[in-house]
């Protein structure tokens, strides 16, 4: 039959093994178009609330060297509390890594893995990524409204990235978010309870930016009960051909290619290289150098 527009359609929908009901109007008189809807509604939804795929353990950790192990000491210890973690280290050492291994480590590993990363967002919508919004707060805002990322990992972990680049007005929100356990969405004076775990990763010394009038002191002790620092690539003594050998691997594999043997001429220029980029550009080389193979 068909629907007028002033008629709803209730439907449950399945997010995680969560049942949601929801009641959407129909776009117009016609059924089809209205069925047409809600599926693009329940895709928007699963998008929205499925977790980082591929996630990572402890175990996916490679390296025995000192300071990673210590690293990994340290970050497992902390996965069994609800402590804020502050990941520091440079670009390219593994800190979404580390940040998915102490989420599936904890008791939220069946909840959402929401990462965001705060120095890929422009400034301007930094906010309603975080919060969201409500249907008509803002020129552009979708029909419906959006629910924010902070508001989709309830339950789970929250992981902001280069949380250095956050704006200052919304590290004021979201310090009031981890005071209080509620948000509120743009255009809304409705406060939403949520319950979250929030790991955070950055590359510079948040203090000194701090001191600079970058990134407010308070927010920096709230988010940094815990820090895990990640040591360069440089600094990790034998983790160099441990991983450069976990590549080959992966690659040969990967380009159907016979397994590739690394002779020691190949592993001195890898141990005698800088690696501006730590793991991420040696694994880049390692499947740089699988591909030019004949």
């Amino acid at each position: 039959d068909n629907l007028t527009c002033s008629e709803k359609v209730e439907a449950e929908i399945n997010i995680n093994e969560n049942k949601l009901k929801v009641y959407v109007s129909p776009i117009n008189e016609g059924f089809l178009s209205q069925n047409y809807r809600l599926i693009q509604f329940h895709q928007n939804l699963q998008e929205l609330f499925e977790p980082t795929p591929n996630m990572f353990t402890f175990d996916s950790i490679i390296g025995k060297s000192r300071k990673i192990t210590e690293a990994k000491e340290i970050a497992s210890n902390v996965a069994k509390t609800d402590a804020a973690v502050l990941i520091f280290g440079e670009s390219g050492t593994g800190k979404e890594l580390f940040a998915q291994a102490i989420h599936n480590a904890s008791d939220r590993r069946n909840e959402p893995f929401i990462a965001i990363n705060c120095g890929a967002l422009p400034a301007e919508i930094v906010e309603s990524e975080l919060f969201g919004y409500e249907e008509g707060s803002f020129t552009g805002a979708l029909k419906g409204g959006k629910i924010g990322k902070l508001e989709a990992a309830s339950g789970g972990t929250i992981f902001l990235d280069e949380i250095e680049s956050m704006p200052i007005q919304d590290q004021i929100k979201l310090l009031r978010v981890l005071s209080t356990g509620r948000i509120q969405r743009i255009g809304s004076t409705e406060e939403i309870p949520i319950n979250i775990r929030l790991i955070s990763a950055t590359k510079k010394d948040l203090l000194e930016e701090a001191d600079k009038g970058q990134f407010r002191d308070d927010l920096y002790f709230r988010i940094s009960t815990f820090t895990v620092e990640l040591p360069p690539l440089r600094d990790r003594e034998g983790d160099i051909a441990l991983l450069a050998e976990e590549f080959i691997s992966k690659y040969s594999l990967k380009y159907n290619k016979t397994q590739v043997q690394m002779c020691d001429e190949f592993l001195d220029i890898l141990l005698n290289y800088h690696w501006r980029g730590n793991v991420r550009e040696l694994e880049n080389t390692i499947e740089h150098a699988i591909i030019l193979l004949g």
